[in-house]
């Protein structure tokens, strides 16, 4: 399949992080990198610019940049955007961190599947 849909945490992502704002922003870089590689991938693929992703949302080619160089939060809506100009579609998982500690849902009962 074009670009990787999926979000996979790498090893660093998995080191124990007991301060929960280090570990909040960790899941944000984690999520935002995954998508963005995962729309970089197709790009790549596919042979296309920046520039003709921005010409086909209808934006300028510097948004499409801010969005891609991390220096801007990009919106679901914006990640929308960037997949349907690719003829993609965006597909959310949640997964359950292993290591509650230091989260809100430390208490939280587990959820299983059905």
């Amino acid at each position: 399949m074009e670009g990787d849909p999926q979000v996979n945490m790498s090893d660093r992502d998995r080191e124990p992080l007991p301060d929960p704002d280090v570990r909040r922003e960790r899941e944000r870089e984690t999520l935002y990198e995954g998508a963005i590689s995962a729309i970089r991938g197709v790009l790549n693929t596919r042979g296309l610019t920046q520039a003709e992703v921005a010409k086909r949302m209808g934006v300028t080619p510097g948004r499409v940049s801010h969005l891609m160089s991390g220096r801007r939060n990009v919106t679901l809506t914006a990640l929308a955007d960037m997949a349907w100009a690719l003829g993609m579609r965006v597909e959310l998982r949640l997964e359950a961190i292993e290591d509650l500690a230091s989260t809100p849902a430390l208490h939280d009962r587990p959820i299983t599947s059905s």
